[in-house]
């Protein structure tokens, strides 16, 4: 699990502008400034956090100051588990534990039934 961070400082929207590779038309997206804990070989967190950019979907509002993790729902996977896509979503931790515990629980329930 990644650690996501947003400052209260972080909480505006800034524009990075791109040219579309298929007509080359300026676009711009929209981008939050976000700092990622990681953690290193042993299961240490970093001792400093990476700061980076994370790209909002159009219209969509900045995400409040607070800690969150990456969205599960976010990743797609080959069937030898190699990551096809990565469109990155947060989730607040509480939520992320919540939607944990449900999903934990239900997992457990249908291994007892089989």
């Amino acid at each position: 699990m990644l650690h996501v961070r947003i400052e209260p400082e972080d909480g505006t929207v800034r524009f990075k502008t791109i040219k579309r590779k298929s007509d080359g038309q300026e676009m711009q997206l929209p981008q939050q400034t976000v700092y990622i804990y990681g953690y290193d070989r042993d299961g240490r967190v970093d001792r400093h956090p990476y700061k980076s950019q994370i790209t909002l979907d159009k219209g969509q509002q900045p995400y409040p100051p607070g800690d969150y993790t990456v969205h599960p729902a976010t990743s797609r996977f080959t069937i030898w588990g190699q990551a096809t896509e990565m469109n990155l979503k947060l989730i607040s931790i509480p939520e992320f534990i919540s939607m944990l515990k449900q999903n934990l629980f239900v997992c457990v329930k249908e291994q007892k039934a089989a």
